[in-house]
């Protein structure tokens, strides 16, 4: 009888260590499975985006090379409409890369450069011998970033799956971006906009990180929708971390730390206008100093493709501190903003010390050329080598039919920089 017990129970023992090896089998066999699924949506994902950056990469490099041709001005500014499309479209896909802790800040720069400086060309009516010895600067780094993208997509195996393979990602891009690190500085659609990806992000220090979940609860809130109605896109690996979502032809980015708002970008095609551009800089205007909860100052703005962009600044104890740009984008057909760039704010905003002028706006009037007729005068913050902020007195002047924006430094009197303003029916930009 004990035997027979003894018996039993080694049977059960026997079926309970095959019940278990099964179970055991089965669930790291569907592991296995979720681990290959994983890596199979990681593989398409990386593989759709290198293929979408040769793509926008290569379109940039030869809608450069037509407008550096281009006679017409109806022309150019049709290739400058590309050229910000594809430079924005470059920068979501390069964004969808496995890049975190490399430094692709030379790619982002060029890309970010590179329509707005093309756009503030169109506005001209001829172009300059240096203009021309610009563009073609321009395309000459654009054809070796071309060549180096396209390298990139033919070395990566991405069929077959390997650890390795992020990291490996991570070192091509940082090596692409070090090709054109040394691109010359550019002022564009925004008086002293540029360096912003030169540094680190000065808004995100001392700042506390956001989990994935409430990064979407405030994408959801800025997007208009529920948070279960985003789709989670590939983060952002780059100076400025990011979690980025998809909602209604829409992608948004919140900075991992402190979960601020990146960037929005769209692929909506805008029909029509319904709405004037006073109503979307205000709707602009509104928006930002809602989602920052801080004051801002409009600046310039540019309309194209149903798109009016306004440039804005932080505004403090009336002082315009240029550094800490925003772009917003309203879309004229439904009066609703459609896309925000807010690297710049993000690079450069922090708690500064308030200066004192040493000189008054009437001693830095006479430092003005004589010729210059000063019609308004604004106290401001600019940064025109990306290195020191200055505190000037920003002039603005006319002479003839010229509109001037001059700027003398409130300490020293120094003239710091001088800007040309043109007005089009697109909008008002400075060169």
């Amino acid at each position: 009888m004990v035997i027979s017990m003894t018996r039993r129970g080694w049977i059960r023992l026997l079926v309970f260590a095959v019940a278990t090896f099964l179970t055991l089998t089965i669930l790291l066999w569907q592991s296995r499975i979720e681990t290959m699924k994983f890596h199979t949506t990681l593989q398409n994902e990386y593989a759709d985006a290198t293929a979408q950056l040769c793509d926008y990469i290569s379109r940039l490099d030869t809608d450069l090379n037509k407008q550096l041709y281009t006679s017409t001005q109806s022309r150019a500014t049709l290739l400058s409409s590309e050229l910000l499309r594809d430079a924005t479209g470059a920068k979501e896909s390069l964004s969808r890369l496995p890049i975190y802790g490399s430094d692709s800040s030379g790619i982002y720069r060029f890309l970010s450069q590179v329509g707005n400086y093309s756009l503030s060309l169109s506005q001209k009516h001829s172009l300059t011998d240096e203009d021309r010895k610009t563009l073609k600067k321009l395309r000459d780094y654009c054809d070796n970033l071309t060549a180096k993208v396209e390298e990139l997509a033919l070395t990566q195996d991405f069929a077959s799956w390997d650890n390795s393979l992020p990291d490996d990602i991570a070192k091509c891009v940082e090596k692409i971006s070090q090709t054109v690190s040394d691109y010359p500085t550019l002022i564009y659609d925004g008086p002293f906009s540029d360096h912003i990806d030169r540094k680190n992000p000065a808004y995100l220090a001392d700042k506390l990180t956001v989990d994935v979940e409430k990064a979407q609860k405030i994408a959801s809130e800025i997007l208009g929708t529920s948070s279960d109605k985003l789709k989670r896109m590939p983060d952002e690996q780059s100076l400025t971390p990011a979690y980025v979502f998809s909602y209604n032809n829409q992608n948004c980015a919140i900075t991992k730390t402190a979960g601020a708002l990146l960037y929005i970008t769209s692929s909506r095609q805008i029909e029509g206008k319904k709405f004037d551009e006073q109503t979307a800089i205000e709707t602009a205007k509104n928006f930002l100093e809602k989602k920052f909860n801080m004051p801002f100052r409009e600046s310039y703005y540019v309309v194209s493709n149903g798109l009016c962009t306004v440039n804005f600044a932080y505004f403090d104890n009336d002082t315009i501190y240029y550094p800490d740009l925003v772009k917003v984008s309203v879309a004229l057909d439904n009066g609703k903003v459609e896309e925000v760039e807010a690297r710049g704010f993000i690079m450069n905003h922090k708690t500064r010390t308030k200066q004192t002028p040493k000189y008054s706006s009437a001693d830095a009037k006479e430092v003005l050329n004589s010729s210059l007729n000063a019609r308004a005068t604004n106290l401001c913050v600019i940064d025109p080598n990306g290195t020191s902020e200055s505190l000037c007195y920003e002039f603005y002047c006319t002479s003839g039919d010229d509109e001037i924006l001059v700027y003398i430094d409130a300490q020293t009197l120094e003239e710091r920089n001088m800007l040309i303003i043109t007005r089009t029916d697109g909008g008002t930009l400075t060169r």
